[in-house]
């Protein structure tokens, strides 16, 4: 199945944020680190003999198999934000978080649940020409169709496409993707594509040809003290906007029938260990100048691009965050007992996070909020730490009915809140209905073998929702049912190739009848 739909590539300063380092993000930094951490199978078991694993950095040629007992350390990792992957062999295992890399240092990631994977792979041609274009960079970034990404880096894939225009991405975890193909004097395109277990997906575009009088824009990112001295800053990111584009915080955007959505025209590099930086090849015009890293305020200007290089310096200015612990444990509510394996979540809101802070496994965007997880050992204990603007703290273990508490994070304190999980109910059930779409005439008209996805849905951040879909195919008549948790929410929508329904919100308080009708993808 192809599900995909037209994005605005407007890949904007949080978003693109998330590329430093990676492969296509611009300037080597000098020297390099290492980064280390320990591969686990679903359901945290070990892998044996190593597996048939390869653990790597995405964008360069540096990758390993772990040993024995899962444990990996990859050695000469380039400083800066990177992309740390783990695939099995048929790349149907995957696993794939950010490393802050700093020169000389060692990172340590945890340990690393393989998920189930799917790939993404296709071919790109030229709209003038219809003949493959070789050398086009294609750039996945996770978890983008269903929510925005905030300015925290996540991680993202990198590739390029081959003498005959194809390119495969193997390894990605079930969920949506944004896909964006970028190539010098073509028009960029982006669809959001979703990736499903032990499938490949198709991710076919085309790019259309531009002649535009370009530019080009140059200098020095500096990091200020309150003082005013100043130092270079390397792996700052560096983008142009034309004004009027930007948007802090990117966001796939549902286009009105008929509608498409405009074409990415944002630029972007990185500066290097000097903190120098160029952009070249920018069409004439008024650009939103921002330079940005984590841990730093931005720093911005509007600038007008012309036919020669224009200088442009910034001055980045860092920013505390107070940080707190939180620990506590995690029981059942019957029999007292710990619970080993729960999930526990912290939520910030939009002010970025230094992501070195975490104690938990991994730290990373959803939607317009920064989660920060942990886990309980065996005795149900677990310990994160947590900016002071964190108010709720949520917990998840597999059986169990979902819970949040208050918390107050004391700057360079110790809070505790513990949690007593009630068992989940067994009982189901049904929700049923009819898939149609609409004919050239007016009327509905059944469709048959469309799929009805179901996703449990939590409207309170703090809560983990489980990576599961229900699903269920209509049959000859558009009918289709499925069985789901009892007292759940959920979000629902009719999928057949390039028809998609709009997602509803569906709480199961009992049996449920829903009807959805089917329109053709903008863009496709």
């Amino acid at each position: 199945m192809h599900i995909s739909r037209m994005l605005p590539v407007c890949l904007l300063a949080g978003l693109l944020m998330v590329l430093a380092g990676c492969s296509g993000g611009g300037n080597s930094l000098a020297g390099s680190g290492t980064v280390s951490g320990s591969v686990l199978l679903p359901g945290e078991a070990m892998i044996r003999d190593g597996g048939d694993m390869t653990v790597g950095i995405d964008g360069t040629e540096l990758a390993t198999r772990p040993a024995a007992d899962g444990s990996f350390r990859l050695t000469g990792v380039p400083p800066g934000t990177q992309t740390l992957y783990v695939i099995s062999g048929d790349g149907y295992l995957a696993r794939s978080v950010v490393a802050i890399v700093e020169e000389g240092r060692e990172t340590n990631v945890g340990n690393l649940e393989l998920v189930n994977a799917g790939w993404i792979a296709g071919m790109i041609t030229s709209t003038a020409t219809g003949q493959p274009i070789a050398g086009a960079r294609v750039t996945v970034i996770n978890d983008l169709a269903a929510e925005a990404v905030a300015i925290l880096p996540c991680p993202i894939r990198v590739t390029n496409t081959a003498a005959d225009g194809t390119y495969t991405v193997r390894g990605l975890p079930e969920g949506a993707y944004a896909v964006t193909i970028e190539k010098r004097d073509f028009a960029p395109v982006s669809l959001v594509i979703d990736v499903f277990a032990g499938r490949t997906t198709l991710g076919d575009a085309a790019l259309t040809p531009i002649s535009l009088l370009e530019g080009s824009m140059a200098g020095t990112v500096y990091s200020i003290t309150d003082s005013g001295e100043t130092t270079p800053l390397a792996g700052a990111l560096v983008c142009l906007s034309p004004l009027g584009d930007f948007i802090p915080g990117p966001m796939p955007v549902e286009t009105r029938p008929g509608e498409m959505p405009p074409a990415s025209r944002v630029y972007y590099t990185f500066s290097d260990t000097n903190g120098w930086y160029q952009l070249d090849g920018v069409p004439a015009g008024d650009y939103l100048a921002i330079a940005q890293r984590p841990g730093f305020d931005p720093d911005s200007y509007e600038v007008t691009i012309g036919d020669a290089t224009i200088a442009q310096d910034f001055k980045l200015r860092p920013h505390p965050i107070e940080i707190g612990v939180v620990v506590g444990t995690v029981t059942d509510n019957e029999t007292g007992l710990p619970i080993a394996g729960a999930l526990i979540s912290a939520v910030n809101d939009p002010t970025p996070v230094d992501t070195t802070m975490n104690t938990g496994s991994v730290v990373g965007p959803d939607g317009d909020i920064y989660r920060m997880y942990a886990v309980t050992d065996e005795q149900g204990y677990y310990e994160l730490k947590a900016p002071v603007s964190v108010n709720a703290i949520g917990a998840r273990a597999s059986g169990y009915q979902p819970q949040t508490q208050p918390v107050v994070i004391i700057p360079e304190g110790t809070v505790t809140v513990d949690f007593t999980l009630a068992p989940a109910t067994d009982e189901r059930f049904t929700l049923s209905g009819r898939v149609g779409t609409k004919s050239e005439d007016g009327t509905i008209v059944p469709v048959a073998d469309a799929t009805v996805y179901a996703a449990p849905y939590s409207t309170d951040p703090t809560i983990m929702m489980p990576v599961i879909i229900y699903s269920a195919q209509t049959d000859a008549e558009g009918y289709y049912k499925m069985l789901l948790p009892a007292w759940g929410t959920y979000r629902v929508y009719a999928v057949k190739g390039n028809l998609q329904s709009e997602q509803v919100t569906i709480t199961m308080l009992g049996d449920v009848v829903r009807n959805f009708q089917l329109r053709p993808l903008v863009g496709l």
